[in-house]
């Protein structure tokens, strides 16, 4: 016969709080001196509650409930978010995809649980199903899956091509915080399709040409071809569907993006700082209207500066995109 120390009664007045939902009668406790952290035995309370709590602490149990004000009330107490139980579950394991973020933003590590594969399963749920940016956040933060391949490995698909190939409900924030955490604009899937050409098959309208100049300023390539040889150009050319307004409108954000590349390798210009003042006013204007890039902005800055005048647009104020010029 195996014994065990009985649970003092503070500790299943802990689990009951918890089971009610009761988060002030859980914080009257925990004032008490009462070890947030304490590993509870297997026996002595709600067999049906073994599974969870048997080495495990109230955490594991508050976060089974979904409960996010008691977890998170046990968190700020001290609770440990990478603490392990007799099935070798982290509080992570049994988090549904609503209260991820709280363990998430406060140190939990996805890995403990459930192998290497974790981080990128959740992100893409928290991309794809909850529109969870929070969560994406901090796994982008902590982890390297921005960097790798989405769904079927044989598809090539990145989070940013999925997401634009596979999502029903377009967000703005979704797109701009995936850019923001250097999802590759220019990774090709199977097909050879990239997210710029992808949005051309996926969005209509002011939403095409709204994803595209974001794609375009992030550093997308329009002149990537796909496996049938068409780039950007080709393909918005050749889409039957798309309204002439909107056709013009992508043709000349292409057009824009490739302008200050196209006319620096024509004229053989290696250095901005070799050009005199005469030659850098002649091709300001072109490449300051042109360049979506911060990058080639803040390198005409340097050389006006250099130059010691004053070109004309070129005081330090934030132009329409934001980008300090």
């Amino acid at each position: 016969m195996v014994n065990f120390m009985p649970i003092e009664q503070k500790y299943l007045d802990l689990i009951e709080a918890v089971e009610q939902g009761d988060t002030t009668k859980v914080k009257k406790l925990l004032k008490t001196g009462i070890d947030v952290n304490y590993r509870f035995p297997s026996e002595g309370y709600n067999y049906e509650l073994t599974g969870i709590l048997n080495k495990g602490t109230i955490l594991h149990l508050a976060t089974e409930r979904q409960n996010a004000q008691i977890m998170q009330t046990l968190v700020d107490a001290g609770a440990d978010v990478n603490v392990l139980n007799n099935a070798k579950s982290s509080p992570f394991a049994l988090a549904g995809k609503k209260v991820q973020h709280i363990l998430l933003t406060n140190g939990a590590n996805p890995k403990l649980s459930f192998g290497d594969n974790t981080p990128s399963l959740v992100f893409r749920n928290a991309v794809m199903k909850e529109n969870d940016i929070e969560t994406a956040r901090v796994i982008a933060r902590d982890t390297d899956v921005i960097k790798g391949y989405v769904g079927p490995l044989d598809f090539r698909n990145n989070i940013l091509t999925y997401y634009l190939e596979n999502t029903f409900e377009y967000d703005p924030k979704m797109i701009d915080f995936l850019l923001e955490a250097k999802a590759d604009v220019n990774n090709q899937n199977a097909k050879g399709l990239t997210p710029l050409t992808i949005v051309l098959e996926a969005f209509e309208g002011e939403e095409t040409i709204k994803v595209v100049d974001k794609l375009l300023k992030a550093g997308a390539n329009p002149n990537m071809k796909d496996k049938n040889g068409l780039n950007y150009f080709d393909r918005v050319r050749n889409h039957s569907a798309l309204d002439p307004k909107d056709k013009e409108a992508l043709l000349k954000l292409g057009d824009d993006y490739i302008k200050p590349k196209k006319f620096i390798k024509e004229n053989n210009i290696k250095n901005f700082d070799d050009l005199d003042k005469k030659a850098f006013e002649k091709i300001y204007e072109d490449l300051n209207k042109a360049a979506k890039r911060p990058s080639i902005l803040q390198r005409v800055r340097r050389v006006a500066k250099k130059l010691g005048e004053k070109v004309k647009g070129l005081r330090s104020k934030k132009n329409s995109n934001g980008i300090e010029r």
